[in-house]
């Protein structure tokens, strides 16, 4: 592995993860705001991050968090795609549940 592929995978690089807000219908409730990977480390601080479409899966943009952000209590960080996709999936199936109720 090179200098730079290593330095990119230290600390938080290359982990999935999703920032949560509150439903606005339900703001007891928690709903994916954003999605990302993380890339690299910008500086002592913050994180580049790739964000993805909630819809198509595609890649985005590219954004900037702290490191205080993504370890805070309003982020869920994974280890690799599959866990990070199942998590959305799942959010999704309770956001579905939680509408469909209040429709009935």
């Amino acid at each position: 592995m090179t200098k730079s592929k290593m330095a990119a995978n230290e600390g938080l690089g290359g982990f999935f993860g999703h920032l949560y807000t509150a439903d606005p219908d339900f703001p007891d409730e928690q709903i994916i705001q954003y999605q990302f990977r993380v890339i690299r480390r910008m500086d002592a601080e913050r994180w580049i991050v790739q964000f993805f479409s909630y819809l198509t899966g595609e890649p985005t943009q590219i954004g900037v968090y702290p490191e205080s952000v993504l370890l805070g209590e309003t982020v869920k960080l994974y280890p690799d795609e599959a866990g990070w996709l199942g998590a959305a999936e799942q959010d999704g199936h309770r956001y579905r549940l939680r509408h469909r109720r209040e429709s009935a």
